[in-house]
């Protein structure tokens, strides 16, 4: 006969045990205790930072200074092989 955690009584019922998975917080609770938390450096925004990035992105892709989604694709396909691929260069 197999006993599981709910068949042995709790020392002091008053206390959760220790390990019990069960929630005792309503669920709406719950889910905005899950849904706040700090802000990361990731949540910050800097839309100044932001529009020059646009502007440098922007400037390359006029200048031709690319590398294309392709040769990217068969650079890392070649990692692990016998042969891997050189770093594609602007304009591969």
């Amino acid at each position: 006969m197999s006993v599981g955690q709910d068949d042995v009584p709790s020392p002091n019922p008053s206390r959760k045990r220790e390990g019990d998975w069960r929630c005792t917080m309503p669920p709406g609770d719950v889910l905005s205790t899950a849904m706040s938390r700090e802000k990361s450096l990731f949540d910050q925004s800097d839309p100044a930072a932001e529009a020059a990035a646009d502007a440098r992105a922007d400037a390359d892709v006029k200048a031709g200074r690319l590398i294309s989604h392709d040769a990217v694709k068969r650079w890392i396909a070649s990692w692990g092989t016998d042969k891997p691929l050189p770093r594609p260069e602007i304009g591969d």
